[in-house]
């Protein structure tokens, strides 16, 4: 009861799936217990041009489980994120115990399936899984150490970003916006999923408050509507990350004829080059517009999301993936 399984880096194609053939190859391999799920993610995968490695498919695992490939994955130099879709464990214990092994070496994305009475119902009769209670197997997955999904597009955009950024420590956001609405709504997203708005110190907010006109927001989020050009730009991205209290930074983009991710790339590139804090670009275009310029970016070090929601939980990931490694879970 299975779709079968993918190997991006071998150009190998064990599936029912002819469009697998195409993935582009990369650190993220995937196993799962749902084949649909399996496709969710890799049809996102190729839609964003994301690499993967290993997709695999253990169906009823009735002779491959979980904790049977996690050793060989942790092992496996072509996979540096490994992603989990579960439904359910008739021992969960052989499962946490393997991911407690793996998490210190290598981030576990994870998503457990069945989260109510019905779904659960649902996921013993698709693969005979014990679905168990859900915020029971969810705390126990956290304490092994694996960062805790809830959809699977955020699955692979949690491990998109430990692909491009290093695991990092913190919750305090700047959010830069040149339209004023998607700065709100990247500001809800934050508080939302348990981040927080820094507060900017005295300093940065009055060399702020100089570079930008008084009729613009200038607190955070930082409202760029009105910047007189690049170099204002690229001064407050500097100022926001040279502040303490700044452990990342959120830029919003939204695509227009004279504003493209590739007129911000310079500035942002140049900056990342002198910060470790983390940049994060949320850029929103019609599709076919902007895709190279993304694959740019990100194959320099920033990551780009075209949602604020997305680009938040997957900011918080690798905040909950630099907590783990400091942590430890032995």
């Amino acid at each position: 009861n299975t779709f079968g399984m993918a190997n991006g880096h071998a150009k190998l194609n064990a599936s029912f799936t002819p469009l697998f053939s195409r993935l582009k190859s990369g650190p993220i391999s995937v196993i799962s217990q749902s084949g649909g799920v399996s496709h969710l993610i890799a049809y996102q995968a190729l839609d964003e041009r994301v690499g993967l490695g290993k997709v695999i498919g253990l169906g009823n695992r009735c002779n491959v489980d979980f904790a049977d490939l996690l050793p060989y994955l942790t092992g496996d130099e072509e996979t540096g994120i490994i992603v989990l879709f579960v439904e359910g464990q008739d021992d969960p214990r052989v499962l946490l115990s393997e991911i407690r092994k793996t998490a210190p070496h290598k981030p576990v994305v994870a998503m457990k399936a069945g989260q109510s009475a019905e779904s659960a119902r649902a996921a013993r009769s698709h693969t005979g899984s014990l679905a168990g209670r859900y915020e029971i197997f969810e705390a126990a997955l956290r304490q092994a150490g694996a960062i805790v999904s809830q959809d699977p597009g955020e699955l692979l955009d949690i491990a998109k970003i430990l692909t491009i950024l290093k695991p990092a420590k913190g919750k305090n956001i700047a959010v830069m916006s040149f339209q004023a609405g998607p700065g709100i709504l990247l500001t809800d997203a934050v508080v939302r999923n348990g981040l927080s708005m820094a507060v900017l110190s005295k300093r940065t907010q009055g060399r702020i408050n100089r570079l930008l006109p008084p009729f613009t927001i200038r607190t955070n989020p930082v409202d760029m509507a009105f910047a007189r050009n690049e170099e204002a730009f690229e001064d407050t991205v500097r100022c926001l990350l040279d502040d303490r209290k700044v452990d990342a930074l959120i830029v919003f983009l939204l695509h227009h004829p004279f504003m493209t991710p590739k007129r911000i790339a310079g500035p942002l590139l140049r900056q990342k080059q002198k910060s470790e804090k983390p940049i994060v670009l949320c850029a929103n275009s019609p599709r076919g517009f902007i895709e190279d310029e993304v694959a740019e970016l990100e194959s320099r070090g920033i990551p780009v999301y075209p949602l604020p929601e997305r680009a938040v939980r997957a900011l918080k990931g690798l905040f909950e993936y630099g907590e783990i490694r400091e942590k430890g879970t032995g």
